[in-house]
């Protein structure tokens, strides 16, 4: 007869002999050390479980705090907050990047470099630059060693066509 056959039909037990009885308390004794042990160990787990910091709030980083954690120029966190590489949030004014975001970009590698916005600032590439101010007529356009006029302006009033 075993322990769970005792336990699910408690009035067995008056029909046990004396060694029937012993092999069972025997049994219920071995049982109760694995239990207490088990107990023991989950009371362990427990209380280091309880030990350990709970999951904190997710904190908004700054611009220079990501350039510290990513080990790069504040002024390339930035850009690539620009870009979208690097998940931004936006308070008022201020710029902020979540640390459980920071913390998914820096899982996934190291941050891409992407050439195309240095090529973007060159004149080269076919990109044209800004459109040149009007030169501002002036009554004498004389260099400091030149002659005063060139040579068809004699005739003419200062600033005239």
């Amino acid at each position: 007869m075993t322990l769970d056959q005792l336990a699910k039909t408690p009035k067995m037990a008056a029909a046990l002999s004396a060694t029937q009885v012993t092999a069972a308390l025997a049994q219920l004794h071995a049982e109760q050390g694995r239990l207490a042990a088990l107990e023991g160990t989950l009371l362990d787990r427990l209380l280091a479980l309880q030990a350990q910091p709970g999951p904190a709030e997710d904190e908004l980083l700054d611009m220079p705090a990501v350039a510290r954690r990513l080990g790069i120029p504040e002024s390339r966190a930035r850009e690539l907050g620009r870009r979208g590489q690097l998940p931004t949030v936006q308070v008022g004014k201020y710029v902020r990047v979540s640390r459980c975001a920071l913390e998914g970009v820096m899982a996934g590698g190291p941050v891409p470099v992407d050439s195309r916005p240095y090529a973007a600032y060159s004149r080269a590439n076919g990109r044209r630059g800004a459109p040149a101010a009007p030169k501002a007529r002036t009554p004498d356009p004389a260099s400091a060693r030149g002659p005063a006029r060139g040579q068809g302006e004699h005739g003419r009033p200062v600033g005239a066509q």
